[in-house]
């Protein structure tokens, strides 16, 4: 949340420039010593403006936090702050899930957002991706390939399944 977390700070020892396309340089608020009870405040308050749901509670005012133009770049822009910073809360969890079933409403804004919302919740998960077991009745089948991201293609031969009552379980 750049107006939130990525607060401008000035460096020590540096003054701020004001000449035409120069801006100061940033560092995230939470990186900087001392700063951890801001940060606790800060984070609690974003947590505040979400029900259980997801669903932002706060009514829109562009000067605050909460509205960043879209309700879905809102939730993005929590997710992204508390998966950074509050892992694993289970508003963070829902945030991302919401953001990752959305179907609606595919402005760039959002959608920009919402994928920058799921990379980061990406980027903390194992390479090789969940574990799974692969059955064909009550024999374990060995992958064929591994195809990227944790998953394999598995070949099934359909002599195997014919007259064989078989289906898929998720």
């Amino acid at each position: 949340m750049r107006s939130l977390i990525i607060m401008r700070a000035w460096l020590p020892g540096s003054a701020p420039r004001r000449a035409a396309g120069h801006r100061p340089p940033r560092r995230a608020l939470s990186s900087l010593a001392g700063q951890e009870d801001r940060v606790k405040a800060l984070l609690d308050e974003v947590e505040a403006a979400f029900d259980a749901d997801g669903k932002l509670v706060k009514d829109r005012n562009n000067s605050d936090f909460y509205y960043y133009g879209s309700p879905t770049r809102t939730r993005a822009q929590a997710a992204i702050a508390l998966g950074r910073l509050r892992p694993g809360t289970p508003l963070h969890t829902k945030l991302v899930q919401m953001l990752a079933g959305e179907t609606e409403s595919y402005t760039t804004q959002s959608t920009a957002f919402s994928l920058m919302a799921v990379a980061e919740q990406l980027r903390g998960q194992p390479v090789e991706g969940a574990a799974f077991t692969v059955t064909l009745g009550d024999v374990a089948l060995t992958p064929f390939k591994a195809i990227g991201g944790g998953g394999h293609e598995f070949h099934v031969p359909v002599a195997e399944l014919r007259g064989k009552p078989q289906g898929l379980v998720r």
